[in-house]
C-alpha cells in the first residue's frame, strides 16, 4: 500500500501529536469557562495521554481478476481499502461528541437504514418491465470535499440545536480538530490527511451521509429528465429503478457532471437480478423477489462447531444467520432454498444437522407463538465471564438452577395468578391450606388495600390467629386495629399463601424476594441476614 496524492495527504516531519493534544486541551478549556460543555461532556472530551493513529489496508478480495492466478501477481493488483484506525487518538471522543450532535440532522428521505428495511421497501413496489441498475459513488470518503461539508455540518446543528452554547467559529473549530488535524504513522513516517475524511473515524459515516443526502435531494430536484421511480442510497451504493435503460445512462451522466469530486460507476441488472447490498433481488410479474446474496469471493468460513468456545455463541450464530434470512427471502419457497444453503456451509463448518435443525424449528416456533403465550419483556443485566470450558458450563448449570428456584421470570401480576393458592380454609388439596407449614403468604386489606408479605414454619392458621388477634406487636394486627373499618373488613380469607419452601434457609430467601417484588406497604426493614448461595 502507498499513500499517494499531494491533494489528500501531507509529509509531516515530527510528531505533533503531544502539540496538538495541549491545543485541543486549550481550546476546551476556553469554551468549559463560557459554560460550553457540562462538566461530564468536558472530562469525556479532554483528551490525556493520546496515541497516534495508525493507517492499515483491507483487501478488496472481491475486485480480484478472475483470471490471474499468480500469487505474486495479485499480490501487486490486489487493492486496498484504507482504515485509519483512530482509538485513543487526541481527537477520537471529540469526533464521538460531535457524530452525536450532527447524526439526528442529517437528511434521511433516501437513506437506507439497513437490509431490512431496504427489502420492506422494495417488496411493496410494482415493477411490471422496469429497468434495476445500481450505482457507487467513487472512493466517497476520500473524496468528499472537507471545507464544504464542515459547513454544511455547522449549519445543520446551528439550525436544529438552539441550547448549543458553541458559536458558529467556535463549532468549526471543533470539527477541524475532528477531522483536517487526523494524523497517522505508516512505514515510519507520519502524515496528515487534508482533504476528505478517514475511514475509521467515527465522523467519517456521518459526514459522507450529510454531504451525499444534501447533493442528492437537490440533484434530484433539480434534474429535468426522467427522474428515477425510486432512489435508496446506504452510504456510497445506490439503488435506482427506472422504465427504461436509457434513462439510467441520462441520468448517470447527470450525476457524474454535479460535483467535481464526486464520481459514479453504475452496475446494470443481469437477466433481470441486481445484486445490492446483501440482497438479491429479482423481477417477477408485478414485484420483485429477495433473497440472500454472497459476493463471488465469500468462503462460507464460520466458527467451527468443534472450536473452544460456548454453546451459546454456536447457538446465536445459527440463530443470527436464520433471522437475516428469514427477513430477507420474500417467500416460504427462497426462505426453504437459503436454509439448505446455510445448513451445507454450517455442515462444512462441523455443525451437526440435528444442531441447526433444532435452532431453525425454535426460531420459528418464536416468531409464531401466540401473544399470550409469550414472555414478557424484562429488563435484563449482563454479566460478562471467561469460558474457561467445563468449569463454566457447570457454574452456567447451576446459575440456571438457582434462577428456577428462586426467581420467578413474571411480573408480579402473573406471580400471583400462578402462585396464589387460595384463602387458607377453603382449599381442597390433599393437605388443608390451615395445616401447611414453610410458607410464605401474603395479607392485603380488604378495605384500603394495605398489604404485607411474611413466612412462617408453623401451621398457617396459627399465624394468622396472632396476626388477627394477640400479636399486638404486629404490622398486620396494628394496621386493623387503627381504623373501624379495616377491622371490620377482614378476617383469615385475606391471607392467601403465595410460595413454599422445604427448608428455613429457603423460606427466608424467598420472602425477601417476594417483599422486593411486591413492595408490600406494611412491611419494615428492621434486620438483614447474610446469605451465601452455594455456587
Amino acid at each position: 500500500m502507498e499513500i499517494r496524492g499531494n491533494d489528500k495527504f501531507k509529509l509531516l516531519n515530527v510528531d505533533p501529536t503531544i502539540s496538538r493534544e495541549k491545543k485541543l486541551q486549550r481550546y476546551l478549556l476556553k469554551l468549559k469557562k463560557k459554560n460550553a460543555f457540562t462538566e461530564d461532556e468536558y472530562k469525556s472530551l479532554y483528551p490525556v495521554g493520546s496515541n497516534i493513529a495508525r493507517i492499515y489496508g483491507t483487501p478488496k478480495i472481491h475486485k480480484i481478476d478472475k483470471e490471474v492466478t499468480d500469487t505474486n501477481e495479485i499480490i501487486k493488483k490486489l487493492k486496498l481499502r484504507p482504515i485509519i484506525s483512530s482509538i485513543g487518538t487526541y481527537n477520537y471522543n471529540l469526533a464521538k461528541y460531535l457524530t452525536g450532535k450532527l447524526a439526528p440532522h442529517i437528511p434521511k428521505k433516501h437513506c437506507v437504514n439497513d437490509t431490512f428495511s431496504f427489502v420492506k421497501d422494495i417488496n411493496n413496489l410494482k415493477c411490471n418491465n422496469k429497468y434495476l441498475t445500481s450505482f457507487d459513488v467513487v472512493s466517497l470518503y476520500t473524496n468528499i470535499p472537507l471545507n464544504e461539508t464542515i459547513e454544511l455540518a455547522v449549519d445543520l446543528i446551528k439550525k436544529n440545536d438552539e441550547k448549543l452554547k458553541i458559536s458558529r467559529t467556535e463549532l468549526r473549530q471543533l470539527f477541524e480538530f475532528a477531522t483536517s488535524e487526523t494524523h497517522f504513522l505508516f512505514e515510519g513516517k507520519i502524515f496528515d490527511q487534508i482533504d476528505g475524511v478517514a475511514m475509521g473515524s467515527p465522523l467519517a459515516p456521518v459526514l459522507a451521509n450529510l454531504f451525499m443526502g444534501h447533493h442528492e435531494n437537490n440533484w434530484l430536484k433539480n434534474y429535468k429528465g426522467a427522474s428515477p421511480i425510486i432512489y435508496k442510497r446506504y452510504v456510497d451504493d445506490i439503488f435506482c429503478l427506472f422504465d427504461k435503460k436509457d434513462d439510467a445512462t441520462e441520468f448517470l451522466q447527470y450525476l457524474n457532471n454535479q460535483h467535481p469530486n464526486i464520481k459514479f460507476t453504475d452496475e446494470p441488472e443481469k437477466e433481470g437480478k441486481l445484486p445490492f447490498l446483501d440482497v438479491n433481488i429479482a423481477k417477477r410479474e408485478g414485484g420483485f423477489v429477495t433473497s440472500i446474496f454472497h459476493k463471488p469471493s465469500y468462503t462460507g468460513l464460520l466458527t467451527n462447531f468443534l472450536s473452544f468456545s460456548p454453546k451459546t455463541y454456536k447457538t446465536a450464530l445459527v440463530k443470527t444467520l436464520v433471522h437475516r434470512i428469514f427477513n430477507i427471502c420474500s417467500n416460504w419457497k427462497i426462505f426453504q432454498i437459503d436454509i439448505d444453503k446455510m445448513k451445507n456451509t454450517l455442515q462444512r463448518n462441523k455443525f451437526p444437522p440435528s444442531f441447526t435443525d433444532n435452532v431453525v424449528k425454535k426460531y420459528l416456533d418464536q416468531i409464531y407463538q401466540k401473544e399470550e403465550e409469550q414472555t414478557q419483556k424484562r429488563t435484563a443485566n449482563y454479566f460478562k465471564l471467561p469460558y474457561i470450558g467445563e468449569i463454566s458450563n457447570n457454574t452456567q448449570k447451576k446459575i440456571r438452577d438457582l434462577c428456577k428456584r428462586y426467581c420467578k421470570e413474571m411480573d408480579i401480576t402473573l406471580i400471583f395468578n400462578t402462585c396464589q393458592i387460595g384463602s387458607f380454609f377453603s382449599s381442597k388439596s390433599k393437605c388443608p391450606s390451615y395445616l401447611q407449614s414453610f410458607v410464605v403468604y401474603r395479607f392485603k386489606c380488604t378495605s384500603c388495600g394495605a398489604s404485607y408479605v411474611g413466612q412462617t414454619t408453623r401451621h398457617c392458621s396459627v399465624r394468622v390467629g396472632e396476626h388477627l388477634h394477640t400479636d399486638k406487636a404486629s404490622h398486620i394486627y396494628k394496621h386493623i386495629n387503627s381504623n373501624e373499618d379495616c377491622k371490620q373488613a377482614n378476617d383469615e380469607t385475606s391471607f392467601k399463601i403465595i410460595d413454599r419452601a422445604n427448608t428455613e434457609y429457603t423460606l427466608k430467601l424467598k420472602e425477601a424476594m417476594h417483599i422486593k417484588w411486591l413492595k408490600p406497604s406494611l412491611n419494615s426493614q428492621k434486620y438483614h441476614l447474610n446469605l451465601t448461595l452455594p455456587i
